[in-house]
């Protein structure tokens, strides 16, 4: 019995004027490993118990610390084949995984800088400190988190 990898299937339905159809299958496998890594994120954060924010997107995950994963999303995660709409909005938005966020945009080639550039600054915010001991860094600080300074 002649067993093929799936990239060696992909190549030959190419070679065998299947274009459209790897085309689409390429597409789905590339989702189907999306949603697996955003399965694997979640499933990390519900067992350390969501981890420490800090900085800028601390409040937004806070807020997601409420929103942890229930057993029903996770095993939706598990066992269905979502859209790729559904995996950025109800659970690497929603949960504030925002590199599974860029992953997610590149994957369906969206070119929305605004987007990209909120996503960025999230990650970036989610490194830096809540607090500071100099006075004026933790003002800077807090100024930020406000929103007043980009």
């Amino acid at each position: 019995k002649n067993v093929l990898s799936p990239a060696s299937a992909v190549a030959t339905g190419a070679a065998h004027g299947g274009g459209e159809q790897v085309t689409e299958l390429q597409e789905q496998l590339e989702i189907a490993v999306l949603q697996l890594m955003v399965y694997e994120a979640l499933s990390k954060r519900a067992g350390d118990g969501g981890g420490a924010a800090t900085g800028f997107a601390a409040a937004a995950d806070a807020d997601a610390a409420a929103l942890e994963p229930t057993a029903e999303e996770m095993e939706t995660l598990r066992l269905q084949l979502l859209d790729v709409s559904s995996i950025y909005n109800d659970y690497a938005a929603r949960h504030c995984e925002w590199g599974l966020c860029l992953q997610t945009i590149h994957v369906c080639a969206h070119d929305n800088l605004d987007v990209v550039s909120q996503l960025w600054r999230a990650i970036v915010w989610r490194q830096v400190p809540r607090a500071a001991s100099h006075a004026d860094v933790a003002q800077w600080l807090q100024r930020c988190r406000e929103g007043l300074l980009e």
